[in-house]
C-alpha cells in the first residue's frame, strides 16, 4: 500500500521546486508565486498537502509510485499461483477438502460482498469449488 511521504521544512521544499521548476509548481499548487517565496525562504511552512502534492510529481514520487505497483503485481502474482496450485491439488484429490463445520462433511462459505455465506455441496452437481480458508468460487 502506498503511504504518504514523511516531507517537510524549507530544504525538501527547494528540491521539488528545482526540479519541477518554480512556475510550474506555482500552477500546480494554485498559490500566488509570493507564497511560494515565503515557504522556500522558510517565512512560513509550506502546508503538508502542498509538499505530498509535489513529492508524487518528482522523480522520487514517481520512482516510489512505480515501485510499490510492481511489487503488489509481484505479490499478487505469487498468490494467484498459490491458489491455483492448491486448488488442482483439491481438485486431483490429493489435498484434503476444508471442513469448516463438522455437522456437514462438505460445506464451503462463498464471499458474496463482504458477508461470509456458508453453502453446501450438493451430491453430484457442482454449486462451488473448495477453496482454502472457507472461500468457494462459485460455478
Amino acid at each position: 500500500m502506498l503511504k504518504p511521504p514523511k516531507v517537510g521544512g524549507a530544504e525538501q521544499l527547494r528540491l521539488f521546486v528545482h526540479q519541477l521548476g518554480f512556475e510550474r509548481c506555482v500552477k500546480i499548487l494554485d498559490i500566488h508565486p509570493s507564497t511560494l517565496r515565503g515557504w522556500l525562504r522558510g517565512a512560513r511552512p509550506a502546508p503538508q498537502a502542498a509538499l505530498q502534492a509535489l513529492y508524487w510529481l518528482t522523480d522520487w514520487g514517481y520512482s516510489d509510485a512505480c515501485a510499490e505497483a510492481h511489487w503488489s503485481h509481484q505479490f499478487m502474482i505469487y498468490k494467484v499461483r498459490e491458489l491455483e496450485a492448491r486448488l488442482a491439488a483439491m481438485r486431483s484429490g490429493s489435498a484434503p477438502v476444508f471442513n469448516h463445520d463438522a455437522g456437514h462433511p462438505r460445506k464451503f462459505f462463498a464471499v458474496v460482498g463482504h458477508h461470509h455465506k456458508a453453502f453446501a455441496h450438493g451430491g453430484g452437481s457442482n454449486h462451488g469449488v473448495p477453496l482454502p480458508d472457507g472461500l468457494a468460487v462459485m460455478g
